[in-house]
């Protein structure tokens, strides 16, 4: 009986380490574009985490090949990414027309 959970155990965690690497790398990657946006409230930060979102249902699609299962949470995550893009848009806009005159020269 140990010796079918030590190989379960192993076939498990050979196929979770990929996935947790990837999360360690997102994880670190979006923590330095949310506070490259905290503190500078750069458009460009705000966008990139927007089209993270527009991008991942197509690279699963057309990248990996994989287009099984439900549709609704690629739509769920386009519809955030979309959202997103937009609350940046309104907030540089915002954040533009509340500036002083002299400070874009």
């Amino acid at each position: 009986m140990l010796a079918r959970v030590a190989d379960n155990l192993n076939g498990w965690l050979s196929f979770i380490a990929p996935w947790v690497m990837v999360a360690f790398v997102a994880g670190a990657v979006f923590g330095l574009i949310g506070r490259w946006w905290g503190h500078s409230r750069s458009v460009l930060a705000g966008a990139l985490l927007g089209v993270a979102f527009l991008a991942e249902p197509w690279i699963w699609r057309y990248g990996r090949g994989y287009d099984q299962g439900s549709w609704v949470p690629w739509v769920g995550e386009t519809a955030v990414g979309v959202a997103i893009l937009l609350w940046i848009a309104t907030l540089s806009r915002a954040r533009s027309s509340s500036a002083p005159r002299g400070a874009a020269e």
